[in-house]
């Protein structure tokens, strides 16, 4: 851009820049558009409508109060409330595997078990058939056998509404209800992680699902109680309520006959490290197994620990071994460590302990009918030699207890199982989930009026937030402008000055939590503004001010996933660049946002969004622009287009979008924004914005959009928006 005065370059330079950032056409009359400049290619290629649905880290700009809820921020949620008469009671999870891998959930019921896939409960198991394969085929391959098939195959041509053998044939999947095998209470889940295998405990014998049938160790264990199941390798360790066993190489072996008539065994744990066994042995104590590497190849090598050895309880309800060696027992009233060298005990008062586990980040969960509390333990060397770091707070660690209060729908918690960034529970209520947020960072680009070719003309941001737990989540951003570079000619004829105007605004938001459905959230944002510095022969125009953010965010208004979210941004002082008698305000904007999810299944999510933004600047009668304090209102009522509140309208500007997401992997997005036309400018805006995104599991997430102009004005035509996020 070349200009004979600095004063109509910056001008030039400012009318351009109104056509990228994508705000009101009554921009005009404020200063450092910067802030009014959104950042985030998925809510930009939405239509800029992200208000109302702030799920990832550029929440700090479209909505603070967003960072108070997930995926942003810690989160509890009721996965599966209890199915009917049959409560779930135990809990067994699959890891993640690679990018694009998803967590499973075994749960068991009276007489059922649930599967958690892809965001879904199925309390069924769905094949296709194979060419030439029938119905009773796949039935027969299912349940393991001919018995009874005939009764069962009527409950299944019912259950997939088969009426007729014409509709048989047809049919092409089949989904086998885990009903129809599991005719008694469930006691005990586990997942085989080597071989994918499932295997169900129940009150009369023991089964396991291999993918696509069911075997039931009838004659191996006979109809014993099953109390857990733990895999080590390609070894399968059994505790029932007669006897321990061991099943290797289809080989099931009974162990833990020294203990005489006390064959209650409870509980189970392994360490890897030591290669030991530890099993609660009801009645008796904890004993710890060091087992012979085959039979008949040496001997097992027993301890058994009880009262007199330090142990809270000889009644033990679960075991676990740590990543320090550590043996924990839970007991009713509290837990018992084996520091290797000896117990130590935490009692609980007035408080009955139902489960015990550790996660993956050194953490104890412990269920109990007041709630579940997570124990981060202060340690020290197995043999109590040196003091190690890796413990919080005081020598008895720290502890963080979760409720009814603040997150919990039932502080009744029975069973509680942690699986990478999530924890689940079985409580009174149901399933419940606990979703522990990443840290999020996320950067952003974006080439300004490509149709005018101007060096140095570009849009950066960067992004980032935090979760606190129990407090919320603080975040924060930086928003970058380049304006290109711009040239003053001088009349004298001396030689011509180039220089590139900027402005940088740097945000710290804080989003928490007013009630289970709303949230609240405030940005305090910095920001300087660069026109022309160091140009030879006239003054610098620069500024530098603050302005403050304040967001809401309601969640499930009237029906399920639907949200609204208010945001008034940039509340702040007037500016100015040289002369402070003629100061401008900054854009303080009003944003309004509604988002629905009307389908979202295990493969498929649909989101619909809206959103209506305007500029709130109020020039009274004298001349004056107003503080922001009374144009925030003042504009509503005395449009600088009209008369009323209709013509305020009309100052703003429209953006909806849809968004597919397809197995949480891929995502389309389409958008339209509509900016009114008033103030002698007949066409307005109208541009339409495309958009895809890529999410590589929960560690990346690339989102790239692009604008296409409806109308004669054509200067964003062909912009590009692109944007990362890194979870960590």
């Amino acid at each position: 851009m070349t200009s004979p005065t600095g004063a109509r370059c910056l001008r030039t330079s400012i009318e351009l820049l109104l056509l990228a950032a994508g705000i009101s056409w009554s921009a005009a009359n404020t200063a450092v558009i910067t802030l009014a400049m959104p950042i985030g290619a998925r809510q930009m290629s939405m239509g800029e409508s992200g208000t109302a649905l702030p799920e990832d880290a550029f929440a700090v700009w479209w909505n603070p109060a967003g960072l108070a809820v997930g995926p942003v921020a810690d989160e509890w949620s009721l996965s599966l409330p209890h199915p009917g008469d049959s409560p779930v009671r135990n809990l067994s999870t699959k890891e993640k595997r690679g990018f694009l891998g998803s967590a499973e959930v075994w749960a068991g019921a009276d007489k059922d078990l649930w599967h958690f896939k892809d965001n879904t409960w199925r309390n069924w198991w769905e094949v296709s058939l194979e060419e030439g394969q029938t119905l009773r085929g796949a039935l027969k391959r299912f349940v393991g056998g001919e018995e009874g098939i005939d009764t069962l195959l009527v409950r299944l041509r019912k259950y997939n509404g088969v009426a007729t053998a014409a509709e048989e044939e047809e049919l092409t999947d089949v989904r086998l209800p885990w009903s129809l095998v599991l005719k008694d209470s469930v006691t005990a889940v586990h997942y085989e992680a080597g071989s994918d295998r499932v295997w169900v405990g129940t009150d009369r014998g023991l089964w396991r699902f291999d993918g696509a049938g069911w075997k039931k160790y009838a004659t191996e264990l006979g109809e014993r109680r099953i109390n857990q199941i733990l895999s080590v390798g390609a070894t399968v360790w059994i505790a029932t309520d007669d006897g321990l066993f061991r099943f290797r190489r289809s080989v099931m072996t009974r162990k833990g006959t020294v203990f005489g008539a006390q064959q209650k065994f409870t509980a189970l744990a392994w360490s890897e490290s030591r290669r030991e066994l530890w099993a609660a042995v009801d009645g008796a104590g904890v004993a710890r197994l060091q087992p012979a590497p085959e039979e008949g190849d040496g001997k097992d090598r027993w301890a058994l620990f009880g009262s007199g050895d330090g142990l809270l309880s000889t009644r033990t309800k679960k075991l676990v071994v740590d990543d320090h060696d550590h043996v924990w027992a839970l007991h009713e009233t509290g837990l018992s460590r084996f520091t290797q060298l000896r117990w130590e005990q935490t009692q609980f008062e007035q408080t009955v302990l139902s489960d015990l586990s550790a996660d993956s980040r050194g953490n104890l969960w412990i269920a109990s009918d007041q709630g579940v509390w997570k124990h981060k333990p202060a340690y020290r060397t197995a043999l109590d030699k040196k003091s190690e770091t890796d413990g919080e707070g005081s020598g008895q660690g720290k502890w963080t207890h979760y409720h009814r209060g603040n997150g919990l729908a039932s502080a009744d918690v029975k069973a509680v199982e942690p699986r990478g960034d999530d924890v689940w529970l079985i409580t009174a209520a149901g399933v419940e989930r606990f979703h522990q947020a990443r840290n999020q960072v996320g950067l952003f680009y974006e080439n300004l009026l490509p149709r005018f070719n101007i060096d140095n003309l570009y849009h950066l941001g960067a992004v980032g937030t935090f979760p606190l737990g129990d407090w919320g989540t603080i975040g924060g951003f930086v928003n970058f402008v380049s304006f290109g570079e711009a040239t003053i000619e001088s009349d004298n004829g001396a030689a011509a000055q180039t220089f590139n105007s900027t402005e940088i605004v740097a945000g710290v938001s804080y989003g928490t939590r007013l009630t289970r459905r709303q949230s609240l959230g405030v940005s305090f944002q910095f920001l300087y503004s660069d026109l022309t510095s160091g140009v030879a022969g006239q003054e610098d125009a620069t500024t530098a001010s603050y302005a403050v953010s304040v967001g809401w965010l309601m969640r499930d208004i009237f029906i399920p996933r639907l949200s609204a979210g208010v945001v008034v941004a940039n509340m702040g002082p007037d500016v100015y660049y040289v002369d402070k008698s003629q100061s401008d305000p900054i854009p303080l904007t009003w944003r309004f946002g509604l988002a629905w999810v009307p389908i979202q299944l295990a493969d498929h999510r649909l989101s619909v969004t809206a959103d209506y933004s305007r500029e709130s600047v109020h020039i009274g009668k004298d001349g004056e622009v107003d503080p922001f304090y009374v144009a925030m209102w003042s504009s509503w009522f005395d449009p600088e287009s009209g008369s009323g509140p209709a013509d305020a309208f009309q100052e703003g500007q429209v953006g909806f979008g849809v968004e597919y997401i397809y197995s949480n992997t891929l995502a389309l997005r389409l958008g339209y924004l509509h900016d009114y036309p008033f103030s002698g400018i007949e066409t307005g805006r109208r541009e339409l914005d495309m958009g895809v995104g890529l999410m590589i599991s929960d560690l990346w997430q690339l989102d790239v959009a692009m604008i296409k102009e409806l109308n004669a004005n054509d200067a964003r035509d062909g912009q590009a928006r692109i944007s990362m996020i890194f979870k960590f």
